[in-house]
C-alpha cells in the first residue's frame, strides 16, 4: 500500500490500521478515562472486530478477531427465506425463477412472486427495518393473478435469524475470554459497516 501512496506522490508519515482509524476518526483517542475501545465493522461479506488501547493520546490494536464468512448478505438470505415460506404458506406454491415463466404486459419482474424479486425486496425489508417497526411485503402470482401480502416485523426479522445474531457475538465473546476481559472493561464501542445499522446489533453491544 505504501508504494501505491508513493507512486501517487504522497509522502507517507505512517499508514494507520483500519480500527484506529475509526477511533480517530470519533477522536475517541482525545477523550479522558478512554483506554478499551471496541470497534466492531460488521459489513456486507464479513466481521471484523477489533480491541484497542489508548494510551496518552496513542491508539495501537491490541488483538483483533471476526467471521470471514458472515456479512449482510446472510440476513439478506435469511429474510429471503422466511419470505418464500410466506409464499408457500399463503398459496401452497413454491417461488419460481424468472426464467420460469413469460411475463404479461404491464406486468413488472419486481412485482411477480419470483426467487430474484423476493431476494431484492428481502434486501428493502432489512433496510426498512432499521428504522420501522415493520414493512410490508407483496408480490403477485401470475398464474392465479393472486397478489400475497404479509407484513414483516422486527420480531419476525430477528427471531428469524436469531443464529446469525448470535454468530455475530461470538467473535467478541471470544475476544473478551481470550484477553481476561468483560464488557464492563470496554470505555467505548465504535459501530462500522452497514450491517451494524440493524437496531438488534446494537442492543447486543450495549
Amino acid at each position: 500500500h505504501i508504494l501505491v501512496y508513493k507512486r501517487a506522490g504522497l509522502k507517507v508519515v505512517r499508514v494507520i490500521e483500519e480500527p484506529t482509524a475509526a477511533a480517530v476518526a470519533y477522536k475517541l483517542h482525545k477523550k479522558s478515562n478512554i483506554n478499551h475501545i471496541l470497534v466492531y465493522d460488521f459489513g456486507g461479506g464479513t466481521l471484523d472486530v477489533s480491541l484497542l488501547f489508548v494510551s496518552k493520546g496513542s491508539v495501537q490494536v491490541y488483538a483483533t478477531d471476526g467471521d470471514d464468512s458472515l456479512g449482510g448478505s446472510d440476513f439478506d438470505m435469511c429474510l429471503y427465506d422466511l419470505l418464500v415460506n410466506k409464499v408457500y404458506s399463503e398459496t401452497g406454491q413454491q417461488a419460481h425463477s424468472a426464467d420460469e415463466i413469460t411475463l404479461p404486459d404491464g406486468i413488472q419482474m419486481s412485482d411477480v412472486c419470483v426467487r430474484s424479486s423476493i431476494r431484492h425486496k428481502a434486501e428493502e425489508i432489512k433496510k426498512k427495518l432499521t428504522y420501522a417497526n415493520e414493512a410490508v411485503f407483496t408480490c403477485q402470482l401470475l398464474d392465479t393473478q393472486k397478489t400475497v401480502t404479509s407484513t414483516i416485523s422486527v420480531d419476525d426479522f430477528t427471531s428469524t435469524c436469531d443464529h446469525l445474531f448470535q454468530r455475530g457475538l461470538l467473535p467478541v465473546t471470544r475476544l473478551l475470554t481470550e484477553l481476561g476481559m468483560t464488557k464492563n472493561d470496554i470505555d467505548e464501542v465504535v459501530l462500522v459497516g452497514g450491517t451494524t445499522r440493524i437496531p438488534k446489533i446494537k442492543q447486543m453491544l450495549r
